[in-house]
């Protein structure tokens, strides 16, 4: 197993999202790179565990869709940042690392791979936004190499 340290730090720098994050590195792994293409599919209100007698809000979730590269790429990090634009508008500003693996060179997927992320959103009462009511905006950045000791 490896952990990579220092390409986590350059993404997040590009990005300005700045977060220092050990990722562990599977057989084969050789690239990172920032996901630049995502679709917010879904919308919903969470309705959080409430101690008796308590009233407690309700949370928003997001589902975002993210496309992976190949086969046998998988999900990194994901960072976000949510912003209200206004009363029932939001906006999302994600970094979603991709790990890209050698395997996915030679294998043949059926359909394109995705990952799906939930994204806790600030409720305004029992109001439901539509999933057109939330922009995402996909930060991107430099590509870094694996390199191993």
């Amino acid at each position: 197993m490896k952990l990579l340290l220092a390409a986590i730090v350059v993404l997040s720098t590009a990005t300005g999202m700045a977060q220092e994050e050990e990722i562990e590195l599977q057989s084969g792994d050789q690239l990172l790179s920032l996901i630049g293409e995502g679709e917010v599919v879904s919308v919903g209100l969470v309705a959080p565990k409430c101690p008796k007698g308590a009233s407690c809000s309700p949370a928003l979730v997001a589902n975002v869709l993210l496309k992976l590269g190949g086969c046998a790429d998988h999900l990194g990090p994901v960072t976000a940042n949510v912003e209200r634009t206004s009363n029932s508008s939001y906006s999302i500003v994600m970094s979603a690392v991709l790990i890209h693996n050698e395997l996915s060179r030679r294998a043949k997927c059926v359909r394109q791979p995705t990952a799906t992320v939930q994204v806790k959103m600030p409720a305004m009462g029992f109001s439901r936004p539509d999933k057109k009511d939330v922009e995402l905006i996909m930060l991107t950045g430099a590509n870094v190499d694996v390199v191993t000791k």
